[in-house]
């Protein structure tokens, strides 16, 4: 049965720490296998998927201005299916490798895009062998659903040789940052909306580029570029 992606979202001033980790289950990566398929063939007869649109215009622009060949390592990025992304658009695409700490979410991957390299490890605490070993680190949607985010954030900062991606950031216009729960694919689970005023992008570096969209009152998606 497929649920819907997040519903039922309540504001509260703290959160059971099981739901920072638990819900990323063989039931939710086997969820958004479903729901990247459906992306793709949306994406392959209309173009009209706004992640993957800004995600590669960000790409884009990280290549423009970057010795080749990019190399990409993306933090949670769940089934890998950006890394299938930049194998469709690109006749020579930049070298991908996804990390998530979610195993289930790996396996599910390797089932759904088997091409595409990613292994399990923990974004937070990247073993120092990744130290300066990227020029774009990419965090997807996973800022947002990590205990410690600002560890993730230093831990990109070591790992990154120029660029990171701030990518599908759930943000709020005014006020300050929020804590979530709310049902993903059907699971009670943590998340963080963060006020884009009080974020610390100065420091991790200079922003470079800002796409932004799905805007409803006072939230919106976001995906940054900053130059490390």
């Amino acid at each position: 049965m497929l649920f819907k992606v997040s519903s039922g979202e309540k504001v509260v001033e703290s959160v059971d720490p099981k739901l920072w980790h638990d819900p990323w289950c063989d039931d939710v990566a086997r969820q958004q296998l479903s729901l990247v398929y459906h992306e793709f063939s949306q994406w392959i007869t209309e173009r009209s998927v706004a992640p993957f649109e800004v995600f590669l215009e960000l790409v884009e622009h990280a290549m423009k201005v970057t010795a080749p060949p990019l190399t990409i390592l993306e933090v949670g990025c769940g089934v890998g299916h950006y890394g299938h992304l930049l194998d469709m658009e690109y006749a020579t695409p930049p070298s991908y490798l996804g990390v998530d700490v979610s195993e289930a979410m790996i396996e599910s991957g390797d089932r759904g895009f088997p091409h595409v390299r990613k292994i399990v490890s923990d974004g937070e605490r990247l073993p120092e062998q990744h130290d300066n070993s990227h020029d774009l680190v990419v965090l997807g949607s996973c800022l947002n659903h990590t205990p410690d985010w600002m560890r993730m954030l230093e831990t990109a900062k070591r790992v990154s040789r120029k660029w990171i991606m701030l990518h599908r950031m759930p943000m709020l216009k005014s006020g300050g940052t929020v804590l979530v729960e709310k049902d993903g694919y059907g699971h009670r689970m943590a998340e963080r909306h963060f006020s884009e005023p009080d974020f610390p992008f100065h420091e991790v570096g200079t922003v470079r580029e800002i796409k932004t969209w799905s805007h409803s009152g006072n939230q919106f998606q976001a995906s940054y570029l900053l130059e490390v």
